[in-house]
């Protein structure tokens, strides 16, 4: 066996080789701080992002709440308008059914004014919309005197219409 004779001694670093590690370790901790740093500005504008995003969706919801709230609006207008027209038929049927039946009884009244309901809400929801277009057509021509004629006689047929109507009901019931 051979006996090694290198004695083990301990290795010191020198002073220039301490320099070195220290600059080695002052780098790593600058790169490290660059890095948290460079971390930290894309986590914030990652977080910019998502609140410009939720900003965004926010408007388009407002947007689409404004598109309903109209929607609404407008259904509320047109419910109303057919209300009104509803309003209007049975007040015109009460008229009709007083004046060619003043007497009858408010059974009896209320089944005449059921027959005329129909033909009335048929003129209002545009089945009698020709009498429309008619006088639209007139009056654009500067035939200005027509256009009354045209709705009296239309308003006369619908009425002896319902005079007919109620004649046969009530020659029916007899």
């Amino acid at each position: 066996m051979v006996k090694n004779n290198y004695r083990c001694r301990a290795i010191t670093p020198t002073a220039e080789e301490a320099q070195k590690v220290k600059q080695a370790e002052l780098e790593t901790t600058s790169k490290a701080q660059e890095i948290k740093r460079a971390e930290d500005r894309a986590g914030y504008k990652q977080q910019m992002n998502q609140l410009e995003l939720e900003k965004q969706q926010l408007a388009l919801e407002l947007q689409r709440l404004e598109v309903e709230k109209q929607r609404v609006a407008a259904l509320e207008q047109r419910l109303e308008a057919q209300k009104k027209g509803i309003e209007y038929a049975l007040e015109i049927a009460g008229k009709m059914v007083t004046i060619v039946h003043p007497q009858a009884d408010p059974e009896t009244r209320t089944l005449l004014m059921r027959t005329l309901l129909p033909q009335l809400l048929q003129l209002e929801n545009g089945k009698g919309i020709r009498v429309s277009v008619a006088a639209s057509s007139a009056a654009e021509r500067g035939e200005a005197r027509i256009v009354p004629i045209v709705l009296r006689l239309t308003l006369s047929s619908l009425f002896y219409q319902g005079r007919s109507l109620l004649t046969a009901f009530s020659e029916c019931r007899s």
